[in-house]
């Protein structure tokens, strides 16, 4: 990709839209209620979306060029080696095999190795974590989510 600063506002632009329009999803609701349950500084305490405000005002106000940093980012991170893919499918493996390769061999490998979070660990606090958490729900619905930490 280009990385060009002028299609980075309209990418913003999408970014926040989509951002709205989940604010009212029930299911973004709870992830970001797990989000807020982790232990501070793990990755999933960030913030799990971007919005015009994380995009754009933000690193603004940090003085940070964002089109620079996108840059560094793809540079750093976007390697076949950092990736993984799963393929669901009634279709053979030979044939999903061949959807695989046509649709990412293009992907170029740098060689990096698979960006480790073994230095985040644990994800939650177990002294918070083990409670009664009741989202009222935007939508008329019913759901009982059972989660647990494991060893």
């Amino acid at each position: 990709p280009l990385l060009l600063a002028s299609s980075l506002e309209r990418e913003i632009e999408a970014v926040d839209s989509e951002f709205q329009s989940s604010v009212q999803n029930d299911d973004h609701r709870i992830q970001q209620m797990f989000c807020s349950l982790s232990v501070s500084g793990h990755p999933l305490s960030n913030f799990p979306w971007g919005n015009k405000q994380t995009l754009k005002e933000m690193p603004q106000d940090q003085q940070v060029d964002l089109t620079a940093h996108l840059r560094w980012f793809y540079q750093e991170y976007y390697s076949a080696s950092c990736m993984t893919i799963t393929v669901v499918s009634e279709d053979s493996l030979d044939t999903l095999e061949e959807w695989v390769r046509d649709s990412f061999s293009a992907i170029p490998s740098h060689g990096k190795p698979f960006p480790s979070i073994s230095h985040c660990q644990p994800v939650f606090d177990n002294s918070t974590f083990h409670q009664i958490y009741k989202v009222v729900p935007v939508k008329h619905s019913h759901l009982l989510n059972v989660t647990w930490i494991l060893p």
